[in-house]
């Protein structure tokens, strides 16, 4: 596969398929929009509308970039967040060391976004998915690709398929550990010896390269004990393939995953006490948009844990907010707004509101107190509001996301916003 700049993958023709854009610019593009000088409560949107700050992004961004330096952690962001070639460009550009995907969907897609280091943090089974992939490793020397697995079949069916289609270097996996009633990873120590011996027979096919393990399984609320035991199991795997003699000449991997304790996984990592060198590859992706939610509750979490951790949180704010008009004040006490499941996450808790201005009247926007999201259907939100309410119909409301990952899957492109709410990008998704 060719592979593309974003810029290039980012230059379709702007037309009615793309949510709450100006008709005006129907048959433009992308460069059109930046030069068009369009203001969010200018009246020429289309409502409801996503957006991201670009300032926050690029604060965000930042943020992360020095946690990780001053951790001496690697970083490999979970694409399946935003699914965005301008946002992965901005992740890369600011140190990531690759992105994560989770099936070969994603790999495919990456691959298409110019994206050369893929870490694969799911099981890799299918034949279509594991024929792609060794057909890019063939065609392409510069690729760099992991894999998980936990059980001996999917290493036989890898390293089958690699000597079928003559891949001429190995492919590299992880190792994935899990916990009873989780998701996939090995649960014992003993499950841990028959996939060993399917590395070895695969002569070479394969290369051992470390553990990884999921930690976002556990609630935000969860016991700090809970996720610690994982990262110690994924440590005792490690330890015991070291001196299984699996370990190369490249530093041994360890790869933890969640965006509400990566401060636990950095930790509990960096004091592992390996014989070998080892890399740490964390794989959060929410931080670059954050949210008003779990997300924001989880930071704080993270904050409170810094004299244990001896980590100083990122700095994180949320960018990403969906808006929507009011519509209906139907009696006193409720608001109806035109913003619904379909153009915002739902699966953690309702969108809530938090600032509000007038299309038309420039942004002056003001903070809503007192004002609480209570329901959605497909295209309403009702509000529970004082009787006392400054919400009048026309008004553009601003609301904030939990778990930013359902609400970027329902847009195709967001408007990057500044701080005078002026549009200065498009940011494309392709899920």
């Amino acid at each position: 596969m060719t592979n593309q700049s974003p810029d290039l993958i980012d230059d379709d023709v702007l037309d009615w398929r793309l949510k709450a854009l100006p008709t005006g610019l129907e048959g433009r593009s992308d460069n059109d929009v930046r030069d068009a000088h369009i203001n969010l409560f200018d009246g020429s949107i289309m409502y409801p509308a996503a957006t991201l700050s670009w300032p926050t992004i690029e604060r965000n961004s930042a943020a992360m970039r020095q946690f990780m330096a001053s951790s001496g952690v690697k970083f490999a962001p979970h694409g399946k967040t935003t699914m965005s070639p301008k946002l992965f460009k901005k992740q890369l550009d600011d140190g990531a060391w690759g992105i994560t995907a989770a099936t070969g969907h994603h790999v495919r897609s990456y691959r298409a976004m110019g994206v050369n280091r893929i870490m694969m943090a799911n099981q890799l089974v299918g034949d279509a998915e594991i024929r792609y992939v060794i057909r890019e490793l063939m065609d392409d020397p510069g690729f760099d690709f992991y894999t998980f697995i936990d059980h001996p079949a999917q290493a036989e069916r890898i390293s089958s398929a690699c000597e079928d289609l003559g891949l001429s270097r190995p492919l590299n996996i992880l190792i994935e550990t899990g916990i009873k009633g989780g998701r996939s990873g090995i649960r014992h120590m003993q499950d841990l010896q028959p996939i060993v011996e399917a590395i070895n027979r695969s002569d070479g096919r394969l290369s051992f390269r470390g553990v990884g393990c999921y930690e976002g399984i556990f609630g935000p609320k969860t016991s700090t004990s809970q996720v610690e035991d994982l990262f110690s199991f994924a440590i005792e795997v490690a330890k015991t393939c070291i001196e299984a003699d699996l370990v190369g000449e490249e530093p041994l991997i360890l790869s933890a995953g969640g965006s509400g304790f990566f401060d636990l996984a950095v930790h509990s990592f960096r004091s592992a006490g390996l014989s070998v060198p080892t890399d740490i590859v964390v794989r959060s992706g929410c931080y670059i948009s954050h949210d008003h939610g779990m997300y924001e509750d989880a930071l704080q979490d993270i904050r409170a844990r810094e004299t244990e951790t001896g980590l100083s949180a990122p700095d994180l704010h949320g960018a990403l907010m969906v808006w929507g008009l009011v519509q209906s004040t139907p009696e006193p006490g409720r608001v109806i707004c035109a913003l619904g499941k379909r153009d915002a996450g739902t699966d953690l808790a309702l969108p809530q509101p938090k600032v509000f201005g007038t299309p038309g009247a420039g942004p002056n926007l003001q903070r809503l107190d007192s004002h609480v999201a209570v329901a959605m259907n497909d295209q309403h939100t009702y509000l529970d509001a004082p009787d006392t309410s400054p919400l009048q119909i026309g008004d553009l409301v601003g609301f904030g996301v939990s778990h930013p990952c359902t609400t970027f899957d329902k847009w195709r492109c967001l408007y990057a916003i500044d701080e005078n709410y002026d549009v200065v990008d498009l940011v494309r998704t392709y899920f």
